[in-house]
């Protein structure tokens, strides 16, 4: 895949990675979240979970209901991953860290409020899963 800017643009996916990030997070400024959901799926889609937060953390903006439609789909690949590898204490454990950050999200309320609450999950699912990568 090749992302342009214009037809006169373009970056090479096998490029540096933090150039194609900012280049695919300016893509919100024109208001086109479809490119970086696109992209963030073209990493998940090629197993690279990690370079899939990266490219959500970056895109995202906290304060933003945006960033609930860039953070949704690499919280669901990392959940999905994590969920069978967790024994049934880490299940209690991650259902109460996520529970808190809705609370945290609603009391913030709005859209900052929904925002808060996809970081604070994703960043919550990233732990579970970098204590089951190191075992």
């Amino acid at each position: 895949m090749i992302w342009r800017r214009n037809e006169n643009e373009s970056l090479s996916q096998n490029g540096d990675d933090e150039s194609i990030n900012a280049y695919i997070c300016d893509s919100k400024i024109d208001g086109d979240v479809d490119k970086i959901v696109e992209a963030i799926a073209d990493k998940l889609l090629n197993q690279d979970v990690a370079a899939a937060v990266q490219l959500a953390r970056n895109c995202a903006s906290f304060g933003s209901l945006i960033d609930v439609f860039i953070i949704a789909p690499v919280y669901q690949v990392i959940t999905d991953e994590i969920e069978p590898k967790l024994s049934p204490k880490q299940k209690e454990v991650m259902k109460e860290l996520l529970k808190n950050c809705e609370e945290r999200g609603e009391q913030s309320g709005g859209t900052l409020g929904r925002s808060e609450t996809a970081h604070c999950s994703l960043k919550v699912v990233e732990g579970f899963r970098a204590g089951l990568m190191n075992k």
